[in-house]
Formats: structure tokens, C-alpha cells, sequence
């Protein structure tokens, strides 16, 4: 997919990732980042294998670039959940809200798109800070569809959020990243999947649904929050 990129001093050239985004032959279908690493899903949209989908598990440390666009999607959990409404707080302009403390309390981690095209939903995962017990509900919103035809109000600002979003995610796919540090990769190392024999029967011990789905079993299925 576009021009072969360079290498320079040990690290992907910037302008040949951006290059290839521009013209991309795929799409972000989903992704989340867990332990700083980016873990997504794409469709092919070239003419080799159209239609295709692609589930990856990143090796690369996600970027700052990448951190703050999920924090904008902190808002809209938090306005889907009722929070604002519950408090009081009227909302004019959603995206003048997303440093407030409200907002704070609700981390979005993954994200998945439904539909194509124009018709085009996404569905939010993440957590809520609960302070009565000192930890976190997980949340999965139902599916907001993005256009003019949506029920939910902050549908322009929420698409803008999901595309910045995705773009990220499709410069990570082409090398928008950091390499861990070796420390970190000895650790990964540690997580994978060993298979192990009995010496009797010749039998193994099978792999844990947990062990061998990298996206924890379902957590992109739909719930209602």
C-alpha cells in the first residue's frame, strides 16, 4: 500500500506514514488500547481481498497523539450515561467539557464501528470511576449512529472524535509508535501462551478463552448502559 517507507536511524519516516494514510487501503473497523498497547481491526478496502477483516494485536507503544484522542470520547460516555443531566449541568457546547471534572470520572479505552458509509455507528467501551467504593464500572454504550438521523444530540462532535480517532489508529497500523523498552517486551514475553504435555497420555492442557482471545472475550458486544 503506497510507496515502500523509509527507514531512517532505526525509525519509520513520519511523512511516508502520513503518505500512506492519505491514500489508505483499508478502514479501522475497531481497536483498544490496553497496557499502552493498541489492539484494532480493519477492513480491506483495496481491490486485493476487499471486504476482508483483519484483528491485530499491536506490539508498539501508543503515542501520546493517540491517548488524547481517546480522551475525547470521555465527554460523550459521560453525557450518555446521564451524569450532566443528573447534576444539573447544562450543555451548550460538549466539546468546551472536556476538562470537566464530571468528565474525569469516565475513561473510554475502545471503541467499535457499525455499518459503513454514511450509515455508520459506533458503539463506546470504557469505565466509570465510582468514589463510593474506590473503583470502576465498566460501560458499553449502545450503539449512536452518526449521522443527521441519530438520537443523540452531540452526533457531529462525536463522528469528529471517532474519525480523529480512527486516523490514529491508522497511523499506528503504518508505524506510529514507540518501541517498548526491553524491560517491557521481557514481560510480554512472560503472558504467552505455553502448551504443556502430559508425559503419561500425551495430552495438553488447552488454552484458556482468556489466553487465547487477545480482546478479553466479548468486550465489544453491545450492552446498555
Amino acid at each position: 500500500m503506497g510507496r515502500k517507507q523509509k527507514i531512517k536511524k532505526g525509525a519509520i519516516d513520519i511523512a511516508d506514514i502520513i503518505n500512506d494514510v492519505a491514500r489508505p487501503e483499508f478502514i479501522i473497523m475497531d481497536a483498544k488500547i490496553h497496557d499502552d498497547y493498541c489492539h484494532y481491526g480493519y477492513e480491506v478496502t483495496g481491490e486485493i481481498g476487499r471486504g476482508d477483516y483483519h484483528s491485530v494485536k499491536g506490539t508498539g507503544i501508543v503515542k501520546d497523539d493517540m491517548k488524547n484522542a481517546y480522551q475525547k470520547f470521555n465527554v460523550h460516555m459521560a453525557f450518555i450515561d446521564g451524569v450532566f443531566g443528573h447534576k444539573g449541568i447544562e450543555v451548550e457546547d460538549i466539546d468546551r467539557l472536556h476538562d470537566h471534572e464530571v468528565a474525569f470520572d469516565y475513561t473510554v479505552t475502545g471503541f467499535k464501528i457499525k455499518g459503513s458509509g454514511d450509515n455508520e455507528a459506533i458503539v463506546l467501551i470504557g469505565k466509570k470511576y465510582v468514589n463510593s467504593v474506590k473503583g470502576y464500572i465498566e460501560l458499553v454504550t449502545p450503539k449512536i449512529a452518526l449521522d443527521s438521523l441519530s438520537s443523540y444530540v452531540w452526533y457531529n462532535e462525536l463522528k469528529a472524535a471517532a474519525d480523529n480517532a480512527r486516523q490514529e489508529v491508522a497511523l499506528y497500523k503504518n508505524g506510529k509508535y514507540d518501541v517498548p523498552e526491553p524491560e517491557k517486551l521481557e514481560a510480554e514475553a512472560k503472558k504467552q501462551t505455553k502448551i504443556t504435555f502430559a508425559s503419561d497420555q500425551g495430552a495438553y492442557a488447552p488454552l484458556s478463552d482468556e489466553e487465547f482471545h487477545y480482546n478479553d472475550g466479548a468486550e465489544f458486544e453491545e450492552a446498555r448502559l
